[in-house]
């Protein structure tokens, strides 16, 4: 690796690459390391400086008083691949010392040495590490057996930890909705709709903390003695699951799946390895609809693949969707989506008996599903009835070692109602407060005005109870709910003033501290530190009285406390901590920091659930800056600008996502009102065009897109001569605005010049700045491109630019300077390395130009002939030809033209082509006929009757898949020729495509 450190780290001098490769080599080999260990042979600070920040490029911070960092997985992959190749990796292995609580670490070396590691032998808390490091051993040596035994393991171990959490001593009350739950589960199959019968789908739903949960785990845990039932919970409050992504939803369920069905543990694992691919490819990308739609396509065509004859799985599969709320307080666009890839593995999945429930609070009556589900059977989870209060009341006081005889259960229940969380929290006090206190709260009004005011009664009377010599313990207890965690000197520092003591010493604040740890049923010790912090659902359930009831004493506890933070006057947190606990406080007493998205997302990780804490206006800011869905109300809370900038990532997330769902008007995605909402484009600095004009492109709205050329120039005048650069900067220049809107208008008579003289008046001395992002595209060639593209010479006023010297191209942009740009060409080489991935690979120019040179990557030649002779060919199939690093080599000779297989994808007006074809897809269906004859590799999904039907389930993703593999074959002119006489759009394209096809062929032979 020695060579490529100054390649990707031009800021470490030469006399320091021996020390970085020798501790990124022992980093590569440990799970965590402190990184000041690893550079201990440098001594001079400014050298320590740049290899600290050289390895903290490759790593993350983990949590904890010491630095400790743990390498990137794609940085340990390519280290590890590194060692491997030099041929140092077994001696290193050898060689290494791990730490004892180095889990990863030790599994890791191990492996790599040759030892076995057998995963039953593993304990529970340690398989998540073995796991990690099968992944990394396995890529870089042979004989390792994958993770599927380990997966199996692990899925069945957070199984069982969520069922065995969830569930309560013994099951009380909600016996006809645990009955209604299990006939649901028995049903028989339902009516059909498009092919496949309607899906059952079952909802829980009631408030936070009426049992929900406990419900659907005791309901679990019966089915379990159901052999052959198997039970897939997702719940979105998992941070892995929280996106709701399609790939990481099918990654969880095939991963569970396995637990009950190992016959098909090593086919679930090989369908998460290639998910797993086109998650990444997701990441590095900026993905269009186009994009994510092709993926979801063969994502499911590698689930067909690799479950192969076990499909359809006729058995019923129950699918728990928990806390589904968080998809309902998003956009619709995230609920449809969840929907949708619901309803594909139904039906592209081959789950024919599939059964959904979605738990979660409040979920409306009213909430519409696609025309593939059933009417679903709503299971309505209200408080338990008084009976039931007191058993639950009795059996949480057994559990917690009370006898529950001694306590006036019947009466408590009468009193506070059947929310369980609330009979929980009662059961702790009692059992530690004891029979009297408990009668105690029987006096008083009770909750006689309603749930809130009980809850508010039941806290007031248990602060009232509390033991202590001290009665200022009482007047601390409150308000102490405003802070995350209490010390005795933020007792004297914070709480003291606000709650009348004045000014109090050490001593005193000291006991005052130790009086209220005393109070177990109210706060919990956190470990390592003498702090304590009140139990999570007792601030959760009162923490909006307080702040409501006691709105000054409250504010000035949150200014307080952020000065004492921002002052770093707690000596139990580290500089990190102090920060977030100062932010908190500067959030909730009414602040409005600005933080940058990517400090935004750190911030917002750290503090988690406490984010809801934070006053509407604040959350909904942070949430934006990091492009989290925002509820109405967090809109609302929004200045001018914010909105803006959130209005433009709506406009970008549903241009990605294209149009969801074919059921009704409502829910497509690209809706008129979206574009009307900016009538005029306009450049606006930090805000790009992109998502606007890509909305346009995929409603064909030809005429709009050639009226934004004075905005889209003017947003890349911006960008080229004064450096501001969009905050969704594209990572192509065909996504740019202007390349957009020139492709459109290439036939327009004017253009050219227009277009021309725009170009030549940019005065700028930026010409090496990249113009796109992740990648130095520069601005010289960017401008040379787009010049190219309308048929000028290169310019003698612009810089030259080395972009093709290197003689590999890796992106669009790259590919299309090479075809307009003749003084740009490798004149000298005899071949150029081309990412797969741009070229239409299949089609016969490809399939000719690239034999030809001997340029397949070695894989490729025994893969054609493999799967043509042994089944049908799938997406998936196609999708395999490539990687992210997949090259090949093409043939170039010096003074000719280039070679027809240089012509390349055009995704860039993929989006154009599937608005024209979404008005006839019939049309589709036919030509895809044709190219079924045509070529032996068009994929068996997009024949026939298959076609035709999910056509029918999906259009917008499968049209958007038929464009993408007719392309990948060299057939987009037959499609658009064909779709030419569809309606006026058609023939609009048709010239805009003949327009276009014709400027990047000029030097094509």
């Amino acid at each position: 690796m020695i060579p490529k450190l100054g390649q990707y780290f031009p800021e470490v001098p030469e006399r320091l690459y021996a020390p970085l490769q020798r501790a990124v080599d022992r980093a590569a080999l440990m799970g965590a390391f402190n990184p000041l260990e690893l550079i201990d042979e440098v001594k001079d600070p400014e050298g320590q400086r740049l290899l600290l920040g050289t390895i903290g490029t490759l790593s993350k911070e983990l949590p904890g008083r010491e630095p400790v960092w743990q390498l990137q997985a794609d940085a340990r992959r390519e280290l590890l691949r590194d060692l491997s190749d030099r041929g140092e990796l077994e001696e290193m292995a050898g060689q290494a010392r791990t730490a004892p609580d180095d889990r990863l670490g030790r599994f890791l070396v191990a492996m790599l040495r040759g030892d076995t590691v057998l995963p039953g032998a593993v304990r529970p808390n340690e398989l998540d590490a073995l796991h990690t490091a099968i992944e990394f051993a396995r890529d870089v040596r042979a004989g390792i057996d994958g993770p599927q035994k380990v997966e199996t393991i692990l899925a069945q171990r957070d199984f069982d930890e969520s069922i065995e959490f969830l569930l309560p001593r013994r099951f009380i009350g909600r016996r006809s909705a645990l009955s209604r739950l299990q006939r649901f589960v028995q049903s028989g199959a339902q009516e059909e709709v498009i092919g496949f019968p309607a899906i059952p789908t079952g909802v829980v739903s009631g408030i936070g903390g009426a049992g929900k949960s406990a419900l659907l785990a005791e309901f679990v845990r019966r089915q379990r003695r159901t052999p052959g039932v198997p039970i897939i919970w997702l719940d979105f409050d998992r941070a892995s699951l929280a996106s709701a992504d399609p790939l990481d939803l099918s990654a969880e369920f095939s991963r569970q799946l396995a637990r009950w069905r190992p016959d098909l543990a090593g086919a679930l694992s090989e369908y998460r390895n290639f998910a797993r691919d086109l998650s990444l490819e997701s990441v590095l990308q900026e993905m269009s609809f186009e994009a994510s739609a092709r993926g979801a396509s063969e994502a499911w065509s590698m689930w067909r693949n690799a479950l192969g004859g076990h499909l359809p799985i006729k058995e019923t599969v129950v699918l728990i969707l928990d806390t589904f709320e968080e998809i309902l307080l998003r956009e619709p666009l995230e609920l449809e989506r969840v929907l949708l890839w619901v309803a594909a593995l139904h039906e592209e999945g081959g789950l024919r008996n599939l059964r959904p429930i979605l738990s979660g609070r409040a979920i409306p009556e009213n909430l519409e599903f696609p025309s593939r589900f059933a009417a679903p059977r709503r299971i309505t989870i209200d408080d338990l009835s008084q009976g039931e209060a007191a058993d639950l009341l009795a059996d949480d006081l057994e559990r917690l070692g009370a006898a529950a005889n001694r306590f006036p259960v019947q009466e408590l229940a009468e009193r506070f109602g059947g929310n369980p969380l609330l009979l929980k929290i009662l059961a702790r006090y009692c059992k530690n407060e004891g029979a009297e206190a408990a009668r105690e709260l029987l006096a008083g009004e009770g909750n006689r005005f309603g749930k809130e005011f009980g809850q508010a009664f039941l806290y007031d009377r248990i602060l009232k109870r509390i033991r202590s010599d001290d009665p200022v313990v009482k007047e601390l207890a409150h308000p102490g709910l405003v802070l995350r965690r209490i010390t005795p000197d933020l007792i004297r520092s914070v709480l003291a003033e606000p709650c009348g003591l004045g000014d109090i010493d050490s001593s005193r604040a000291s006991g005052l501290f130790d009086a209220l740890a005393e109070q177990v049923w109210l706060v919990e010790p956190l470990p390592g530190q003498r702090a304590v912090r009140h139990r999570r659902d007792l601030r959760g359930l009162m923490l909006k009285a307080m702040t409501d009831s006691q709105s000054e004493k409250v504010r000035e506890i949150h200014r307080r406390a952020h000065q004492y933070y921002a002052d770093r006057c707690d000596m139990w947190l580290n500089e990190r901590e102090q920060h977030d606990e100062s932010l908190y406080h500067f959030y909730m007493s009414g602040g409005r920091e600005q933080l940058r998205g990517e400090d935004a997302a750190a911030f917002i990780r750290r503090i988690g659930q406490d984010l809801e804490d934070l006053p509407v206006g604040a959350r909904a800011n942070l949430k934006v800056r990091v492009g989290r869905s925002l509820t109405e109300e967090e809109v609302g809370a929004l200045d001018n600008d914010l909105r803006d900038r959130h209005e433009a990532e709506r406009l970008k997330q549903r241009a990605t996502r294209g149009t969801a769902s074919n059921d009704k008007a409502a829910s497509v995605a690209y809706q008129s009102s979206d574009a009307l909402r900016m009538p005029h484009a306009r450049a606006v600095p930090g805000e790009s065009l992109t998502p606007l004009i890509e909305i346009r492109l995929a409603q064909a709205d030809f005429a709009w897109l050639r009226d934004a050329f004075h905005p889209a120039f003017e947003e890349f005048r911006l960008l080229l001569t004064e450096g501001i650069k969009p905050r969704n900067l594209p990572a192509d220049l065909t996504q740019l605005p202007l390349w957009r809107v020139a492709m459109i208008s290439l036939r327009e008579p004017a253009f050219i010049d227009r277009l021309d003289t725009a170009l030549h008046s940019l005065e700028t001395r930026r010409w090496n700045i990249p113009l796109v992002r992740g990648r130095k595209f520069s601005g010289a060639a960017a401008v040379a491109a787009l010049l190219g593209l309308v048929g000028r010479p290169y310019p003698d006023w612009l810089p030259p630019t080395d972009l093709l010297a290197a003689g590999r191209l890796r992106s669009a942009d790259e590919l299309r300077l090479l075809q307009v740009s003749g003084p740009e060409r490798p004149r000298t080489r005899s071949r150029i390395r081309v990412k797969l991935d741009l070229l239409a690979y299949l089609s016969p120019e490809a399939l000719r130009d690239i034999s030809a040179t001997g340029g397949w990557p070695s894989h490729i030649g025994s893969y054609f002939r493999s799967i043509l002779a042994a089944r049908p060919v799938t997406l998936a199939d196609i999708r395999r030809f490539r990687s992210e690093e997949s090259d090949v080599d093409i043939a170039l000779l010096p003074g000719h033209a280039l070679p027809p297989a240089l012509r390349g994808m055009t995704t860039e007006i993929h989006p154009a082509v599937r608005a024209v074809l979404d008005v006839a897809p019939w049309r589709a269906v036919e030509i895809a006929a044709e190219l079924d004859e045509l070529h032996p590799f068009w994929p068996s999904e997009l024949r026939g009757t298959p076609f035709h039907d999910a056509l029918q389930r999906d259009r917008q993703r499968w049209l958007a898949t038929f464009i993408e593999c007719a392309d990948r074959l060299g057939e987009l002119d037959r499609v658009v020729s064909a779709i030419a006489g569809v309606d006026a759009r058609g023939a609009e394209l048709g010239r805009i495509w003949y327009g276009y096809d014709q400027q990047l062929r000029r030097r094509i032979g």
